[in-house]
């Protein structure tokens, strides 16, 4: 017992100093990158708006970041873009670091202390970790209230359904994890698990009340529409194309991220020995029904579930090779597994110190407008980050469409500023090009006019922005 407790409190002792030396890493990296991600500019006005305002706008993106996310924003600068992007990112920072504690607490329960702490570790010191804990999205967020509720499962049904249904309201596909543990509780104890129910349902029905007041619509999730929106643009095989080809992409982005070994051996654990966490995996079924790219990151949540499947496929391993010593097993499975990791990390690394969101120009052109423009000013754009350092209402590009009728769709919007940036335009948004061709074509002389140009020679991030002229100015 006391031998016991010594290595409990030991492994406790090395996993406060790899968190410490994890958040370190996390600071580190983010204190240089100051451009918020594409989606993460949506979350950010949500909060912002929240503070400011004292009201939640409806988004397709699920309201709970937004609202974690401006907790802080109240004892701060909600006005300052800059400042509203900081305060994100560092609870990202913290979150990203509490993740990997909370996962030590997960696999220890399974695999003891010390391959708990290697699981730890390797969270801690993977880049995509690292690159979401220094970044403005949700997935540290949502990885910390899962693993809350898969801590919670087996004691608390009231708990573990109000752990889940915050996690809903940060990432609604959360709900199926919910109802795949209501089956499991029907299956396995021949009773209904009133207490998960009841605990999912306090956050489920206010979030479909509010989509529905917003709306119209009964929902689940705000991301509804997209779904319908697939399912009338695929049709038969080319929905099952669809939903293969998307399948391929998101599978194969486990391997390539912990590695063949560990992904093998997870493969062994979850057949050999079910475990009811691994319903948490339900949480990813709806991904290949969607027509966006399938990115990594959407596996990070549930990396420590991988972990932990994998660690118990090696204990069935090493239990299956009776002839060898278990040291000597479980040393070649651990080394293998690490080797494994590090050989994949390289791709993830390269972007640990880099942010493809970093468009200077963009920011510039958004705090030049700041001080001219007011709340309600449109302000059209590829990306929102200009509407976003300026304060103003972002109006995406209409898409497949010429610059003249571009321009007509936009006056119709109301739109009174165009941002234009030489790299978007170049590999993006090609048929943006004739508004930064001088002299202009003489089709568009009178529509648009130059106010402002940000060089950024030879960098091709220079950036224009135009004063769209209004329909009784042409």
């Amino acid at each position: 017992m006391l031998e016991r407790l010594g290595s409990r409190n030991i492994s406790l002792g090395l996993l406060l100093l790899l968190m410490a030396a994890g958040l370190a890493v996390r600071v580190h990296y983010a204190r240089p990158d100051a451009f918020p991600s594409v989606d993460g500019v949506f979350y950010l006005q949500q909060s912002r708006d929240l503070v400011l305002e004292n009201r939640l706008p409806f988004n397709s993106f699920p309201p709970g970041w937004p609202v974690l996310a401006s907790l802080p924003l109240y004892f701060s600068d909600a006005s300052d873009p800059a400042r509203v992007f900081r305060v994100a990112q560092g609870a990202n920072v913290f979150l990203g670091v509490m993740w990997a504690g909370l996962a030590f607490l997960l696999l220890r329960r399974e695999l003891g202390p010390w391959l708990a702490l290697l699981g730890a570790a390797v969270l801690l010191a993977l880049p995509l970790a690292i690159i979401s804990a220094k970044g403005d999205l949700s997935e540290m967020s949502y990885s910390c209230v899962l693993l809350v509720a898969l801590l919670l499962w087996p004691r608390d049904r009231f708990q573990t359904g109000l752990a889940l249904g915050c996690a809903y309201l940060i990432r609604p596909e959360a709900l199926l994890i919910a109802v795949g543990g209501m089956a499991w509780g029907v299956w396995r104890e021949r009773r209904v698990p009133w207490g998960l129910i009841l605990g999912t349902s306090l956050c489920v029905i206010p979030y479909v009340l509010f989509i529905h007041h917003h709306t119209g619509h009964w929902a689940l999730s705000g991301k509804m529409g997209f779904l319908a929106a697939v399912r009338e643009s695929h049709q038969g095989s080319a929905l099952l194309g669809l939903v293969a080809g998307n399948l391929k992409t998101f599978l194969i982005h486990l391997p390539r991220m912990v590695g063949v070994p560990i992904v093998l051996l997870a493969v062994l654990g979850a057949v050999a020995r079910p475990r009811y966490i691994y319903l948490s995996l339900l949480a990813l079924a709806p991904l290949p029904l969607f027509d966006f790219a399938m990115a990594e990151r959407y596996w990070l949540p549930y990396l420590p579930v991988i972990l932990l499947a994998a660690g118990i496929g090696g204990q069935v391993l090493r239990d299956m090779a009776k002839s060898l010593p278990h040291r000597v097993v479980s040393g070649v499975l651990l080394s293998a597994c690490l080797v494994g990791v590090v050989v994949v990390s390289g791709d993830s690394a390269f972007w640990v110190s880099r942010n493809p969101n970093a468009y200077p120009g963009l920011r510039d052109a958004g705090q030049w407008l700041a001080p001219r423009i007011t709340p309600d000013t449109k302000i059209a754009g590829y990306k929102p980050f200009t509407s976003y350092w300026a304060g103003g209402r972002f109006v995406k590009y209409p898409p497949n469409l010429g610059v003249e009728a571009i321009l007509d769709e936009l006056q119709a919007q109301d739109v009174e500023y165009l941002v234009v940036n030489f790299h978007v335009a170049r590999l993006l948004a090609p048929e943006l090009k004739p508004l930064l061709q001088q002299p202009l074509a003489p089709e568009l002389v009178g529509r648009v006019q130059v106010l402002e140009v940000f060089d950024y020679t030879p960098d091709d991030h220079t950036t224009v922005v135009f004063a769209l002229a209004s329909e009784s100015g042409r």
